[in-house]
Order: C-alpha cells, then structure tokens, then sequence
C-alpha cells in the first residue's frame, strides 16, 4: 500500500510539472512577469552595468536614451528588475547571476519606501519570490531567510510541497477570476478597477489575461523592459504636456510604510559583504514616485538619510524628485514614456560625473 502511495505521489508530480506550462499563461500579471523572467536567456557576460530592483526600473529605463547619454551600447546594460523586488530577492538573483558566470562593472539598486518597510508589497514579494523565483528552493537551505518567508513550519512545508508539486506555486497567483483584489499596488485600487475585476464572464477573463501576458511578454523578454500596464501592441504615444488625473492618497498611508523593516538592510550588509569587493560597484539610486506618494512615504527619507551618513560601502544617488510633474508618469509610481526618458537622461548624466569623480 506504501509503495503505491509513494508511486502516485512520484506520478502527480510528474504531470503537475508538465501542466506548468498550461495553467501559466493566466498568471496575474506581477506573476507572470517572474515567470516569464525565468526563461530570459542569459550568457556568461561582465556588462558595464547591471539593474536590480523593482518596477520603478522596470517603467523607468528607456534603454536607447540611456545608452547612448552614457554613450555604451544597449547590450552592455542588463535590467534585471521584477514587480515587488525586494532586497533579498536581489541577493539571491546576485548568487544566481554569478553562478552563470554574469557580473558588471556597476551593478544599480533602487531603494525607496516599498523596499525597506514592512507593507503590503513587501508581502507580496515573498509569495512571488517562493513561487517563480529562480532556484527558490535553496530557500529552504537557507536559515537567514527563514524568518523573513515563513511564518511557521507549515509555511515552510508548503513552500517544500510547491516545489514537488508545481501547480501549488499558482495558488493565489493567477489571474483575477480566483482572486478579486490584485496582489500588487493593492493599496491604491480604484472603485472602478474593482467593479471591472468582479464583472466580465470567467472565459472572457482567461483569454483577456493570456493576451496581456502574451503582448507584455513579448516587451520584456529581450531587455525586461515595460512601459507599465501598456497593453497595446505598439508603444503609447503619451502626450508629454498632459498631466494624468490621480487623486490624492489618503494620509493614512502613512501608516504603511511608517515601520521600518530591518531584514532588507542585513541583506544589504550581506550583498556589501560578499559582492562589493571594490566597494565603489554598487550604487544605491532613489528614483523618485510622484508628489503624492513621496507625501506619505514616512520612515523612509530617515532611513535613505541614515545610509548616507553612515554607508562606507556604497555610491549613493538621488535623482531630484521636482524635475517629474504628473506629465512623466503613469500611476502614483510609474513612470510614463516622457518621465522614462527624462529619468534615464538624468540618471546617465549623474552617473557619469558619480564614477569619474
């Protein structure tokens, strides 16, 4: 009986790997972002610059204005940015790029109130990080990350299960007809946002999501580079003297991102550690979000204040947040197409003085 067990346990297994590739078209679009960034073909390469963080980079880069201001081709820079990223999905992503024999002259971190408080993006993070992160399972090997992807022993058991048995990864993570609130940015839905999630058939909802991830997979596979939430086929044509209509954010936001979260600033310390050798490669950027979302961004300013002050490990660079308006932006921290090539001007300009000084 044992063996037959032991059997149909070994043979659901099997299958479920190979449903994988059936069930993740209808992702929700965070996930389907990592998933797809799994399947990014990436060689044995030391670029002149390598880009980890979130989706600020992600809308931010407008790779031919970069590249040619720091005057570098565009395949010398990687983006390798993902939806939610946190400081300690890029310690892991730094291990796995150099086990593929890929490092850089200048590697760029973000930083900003998302990445080092404990709020609801952070939480995100963990679920996208155990389900489609690259070699997720050396979590479970891995004690000094316990305590930040496991709230008991059964969280951990089941992140063990997730990786025998593969559909358990897209519980909760697909698209939104088994779930109504989205995982992402849940802070700042609209009404109306809501009512399109509740409304539309399940059939109609499936092919919707299969087309969105299929077009925003085709923008991100070469460079991991999207325009936020621009689901056409061709780029947008934004109008760069038009601000977006966005209402404000209510104060008690604050809330959200007022306790800072000491786990991302060890993963700081440990990436200084063991890859920062040189102790200049590493730069900390401060993207900024729009007025309104910097309004509520609480501990935040101390905490990016503090590493300056004591920091003897890492460049710092802040862009200056009043040269972005509503005209540069998509939603309260995307930017737009305008604000990604404002944003990537000013950002190779102040990286070229930062490493030649």
């Amino acid at each position: 009986m044992k063996r037959v067990i032991f059997i149909s346990i070994v043979i659901f297994g099997v299958l479920a790997h190979y449903l994988a590739p059936f069930i993740s078209p209808y992702l929700e679009e965070s996930s389907y972002f990592w998933y797809s960034t799994s399947s990014r073909n990436l060689k044995p390469k030391k670029y002149k610059y390598i880009i980890l963080g979130d989706s600020q980079w992600i809308s931010g880069i407008h790779l031919p204005t970069f590249s040619k201001a720091l005057n570098i081709s565009e395949e010398n820079v990687l983006i390798y940015a993902k939806p939610s990223q946190q400081l300690e999905g890029i310690e892991l992503d730094l291990k796995y790029l150099q086990s593929k024999g890929i490092s850089a002259e200048y590697y760029l971190i973000n930083l900003s109130s998302t990445s080092t408080t404990i709020n609801k993006v952070f939480f995100t993070f963990k679920s996208l990080q155990l389900s489609f992160g690259i070699d997720s399972w050396m979590i479970l090997m891995s004690p000094k990350f316990w305590n930040i992807f496991y709230k008991d022993i059964g969280s951990y058991l089941y992140h063990f299960l997730s990786e025998i048995f593969i559909p358990l990864k897209y519980n909760g993570n697909s698209t939104s007809f088994l779930k109504i609130l989205p995982s992402v940015d849940a802070d700042f839905i609209s009404s109306q946002d809501l009512n399109n999630r509740i409304g539309p058939p399940l059939f109609e909802l499936l092919a919707s999501a299969k087309n969105k991830n299929r077009i925003m997979e085709s923008k991100i596979h070469k460079h991991g580079l999207w325009e936020w939430k621009n689901y056409s086929e061709a780029d947008s044509n934004v109008n760069c003297d038009k601000e977006i209509d966005l209402p404000n954010l209510d104060p008690n936001l604050k809330l959200a991102f007022a306790k800072e979260r000491k786990e991302a600033q060890d993963s700081l310390a440990r990436i200084a550690k063991v890859y920062n050798t040189h102790h200049d490669s590493f730069i900390l950027v401060n993207i900024p979000f729009t007025k309104q979302m910097r309004e509520i961004e609480s501990v935040f300013p101390i905490v990016w204040n503090n590493l300056a002050q004591s920091n003897t490990f890492y460049r710092m660079l802040e862009i200056p947040a009043d040269r972005f308006d509503l005209r540069h932006y998509n939603d309260y921290t995307h930017f737009n197409k305008c604000g990604s090539i404002l944003f990537s001007e000013i950002l190779a300009d102040k990286l070229s003085k930062k490493i030649n000084n």
